[in-house]
């Protein structure tokens, strides 16, 4: 179907414009056909109405908004199929999304954050997970006299009910935003309320600097750093703001959901005492360090004027005239050979290439495909979405067979059951994938001492050989990788250790320092790759290594 005109009337509303449109379908600005109001009337593209999974979720966002009624949250109003088209008709808000306002001033920033928060508590109390919280989608809507814009929420087009098992998104595929996306929901682990809140927090970040925490052009490094790296104290983006923020921040913005605040609306009063009183509100829990913790290394902008006609809802189709980039992302300032070579030397941390293999760079489009976790998360690790969700956690559940194998062979390093009540050594939380010619673990996250690594099973001691031997002929080339045996306490053998060249990019694995068993019968087809930002080769191999249970 070609876009509706003017005048025309279509499932008994009356077109005036076009509010938005993208690659899914169009939002116009219609008359009710029998009330006096303006509706903003969503339709999906014909094209699309045969595809089972887009018809569904189009038609499942209709039904999660219809069921919250709630001052800051956008209503839904009926929805129908009309010549082969579904349509959403939904509330009109005049006034504008926050993400074309830039930094704004920290008082409207506060309004914004704790009416959103209050909106999202709703939905989570009566179970629905919004997962696509950013600035495109909470709106302004125009003020009257004397009173302050009122704030709502938008766009439920991925939101789900908290405790569904299977989502309506295909597994392996991720639709939400990278620049706001919590970590469980890039790593597909168990959701719970404060996936809403991590991308809320980083939604703050945004109205007050203009910039995300992670603000890479590169999807990978915007990846990795939601992962790994500790959230950039926001205090030192834009003059004025109090270091007190930070704090309130880095707690919102922990790598574990349960370190995060208790909800959106304690979030949203941290950051209001924060900035009123500069020092960070109490709570009954301590900030939780950022994934990284023990070993961690020691201009305002004018407020612009909101423009009008800004459609409510537009399920991620980009405004007309958007000024708010969609991707607001900017720069950031294995062949074993016989005999092995030197020992391992130690280089600086990040010389000569990056510092890990977290992902490699496949294409980025609207839905971000992640396909194994295993060191690729080669955009999104699988979503387990066969695994119960709940608020407080999973029980413990036993590993599938494929899994529980691997398991079984380092029950000391990796978690003996999955959930998020399930961790490995040192704390970390594990996923598991199948690789194109391999399968296994990536572990993340954990204690002050933990470091992040991969665990590989490519199936025999060849593989992995033949796999050390492709990494090694990267960058700098064979002659500047760098090999060695160490011993190590608990393994039968001594264990090699693997440094690849400077300049190389693994595109099968993440890590700094490798390491296999080439003389183990049982473990030589299992590949480890250890990786943590800010230390280099010899810190890991002393740190991490020498004392993780990796022969079992």
């Amino acid at each position: 179907m070609t876009d509706l005109r003017a005048g025309e009337v279509f499932a008994g509303y009356e077109i005036e414009r076009v509010l938005g449109k993208g690659g899914m379908g169009t939002v116009y600005l219609a008359k009710h056909p029998r009330l006096p109001r303006k509706t903003a009337l969503k339709l999906l593209n014909a094209e699309m109405f045969g595809d089972n999974e887009i018809r569904a979720r189009f038609e499942r966002e209709a039904d999660l908004i219809a069921r919250l009624e709630h001052p800051n949250i956008v209503a839904v109003y009926d929805r129908g199929v009309e010549d082969r088209s579904l349509w959403i008709s939904m509330q009109y808000i005049a006034g504008t999304d926050v993400a074309t306002l830039g930094a704004i001033e920290p008082a409207l920033a506060v309004r914004v954050i704790t009416e959103a928060a209050a909106a999202l508590d709703y939905a989570h109390r009566q179970g629905v997970l919004h997962r696509d919280i950013k600035p495109a989608n909470i709106l302004l809507g125009d003020a009257e006299p004397g009173q302050p814009p009122r704030v709502f929420l938008a766009d439920f087009g991925i939101a789900r009910l908290r405790d569904e098992q299977h989502g309506l998104t295909q597994t392996g595929t991720f639709t939400a935003t990278l620049a706001f996306a919590s970590p469980e929901q890039l790593t597909g682990a168990p959701l719970d309320h404060r996936c809403d809140q991590y991308s809320l927090a980083c939604t703050l970040f945004a109205l007050l600097t203009g910039t995300v925490p992670y603000d890479s052009t590169n999807p990978v490094s915007v990846i990795r750093s939601h992962l790994s790296d500790p959230p950039p104290p926001i205090s030192a983006r834009r003059h004025g703001l109090p270091p007190a923020l930070d704090t309130v921040l880095a707690r919102a913005l922990a790598k574990r959901p349960e370190a995060r605040y208790a909800s959106c609306g304690e979030f949203a009063a941290a950051v209001a005492h924060a900035l009123q009183a500069g020092r960070p509100a109490t709570g009954p829990q301590q900030v939780g360090a950022p994934v990284g913790g023990g070993w961690q290394p020691p201009n305002q902008a004018p407020l612009q004027p909101i423009p009008h006609g800004f459609v409510a809802g537009n399920g991620g189709m980009a405004p007309v005239n958007p000024s708010y980039p969609a991707s607001p992302f900017r720069p950031a300032s294995p062949h074993i050979p016989a005999p092995y070579g030197p020992n391992v030397g130690s280089r600086p941390a990040g010389a000569g290439r990056p510092s890990g293999k977290l992902i490699a760079a496949l294409g980025v489009g609207l839905t971000v495909l992640l396909v194994g976790v295993v060191g690729v998360v080669s955009f999104a690790a699988k979503a387990s979405d066969s695994s119960p969700r709940s608020w407080a956690g999973l029980t413990t559940v036993a590993w599938p067979e494929k899994e529980g194998k691997i398991v079984a062979d380092f029950p000391k390093l990796l978690p003996g059951g999955k959930g998020t009540t399930a961790t490995g050594w040192r704390g970390v939380w594990c996923t598991f994938s199948d690789g194109l010619d391999h399968r296994g673990f990536r572990c993340l996250g954990g204690d002050a001492d933990a470091a992040n690594f991969t665990l590989y099973d490519y199936k025999s001691a060849a593989a992995v050989r033949e796999k050390l031997d492709s990494f090694a002929a990267e960058g700098e080339g064979p002659a500047a990788a760098q090999w060695s045996r160490k011993p190590h306490a608990g393994c039968a053998s001594d264990p090699l250790i693997f440094l690849p060249p400077p300049g190389a990019m693994s595109p099968i694995t993440e890590g700094d320092v490798f390491t296999t068993f080439p003389d183990d019968p049982r473990l030589s087809r299992y590949l480890i790759g250890i990786d943590r930002q800010g230390y280099n080769e010899q810190q890991l191999i002393d740190h991490w290594w020498a004392d993780a249970p990796i022969c079992g």
